[in-house]
């Protein structure tokens, strides 16, 4: 299950009133994935860094995205093995 719990502050958008406003006041999310979702575990590069992905239905689920690439790395290769993934 993933649990997006209380979103992290990001002073960038102090500017940007809306965005900041967004923020503020997202919804909380509890996802459950099954283990043939869980399959779909992706480490993805970019050209801005790396994103932890999972694939449920249609939708590309991002998580992680507070944490460093190296804290995304780990999460990754700790998933794999506990989950028996790949």
């Amino acid at each position: 299950m993933l649990d997006t719990g209380i979103v992290s502050f990001n002073p960038s958008i102090i500017g940007n009133q809306k965005e900041l406003w967004k923020t503020l006041f997202l919804k909380r999310k509890q996802i459950e994935f099954t283990l043939k979702e869980l399959e779909t575990l992706t480490l993805r590069e970019t050209d801005l860094g790396n994103r932890l992905t999972i694939d449920k239905e249609s939708e590309r689920i991002e998580f992680a995205t507070s944490a460093t690439e190296i804290e995304r790395e780990w999460l990754f290769e700790y998933l794999k093995s506990s989950y028996r993934i790949g």
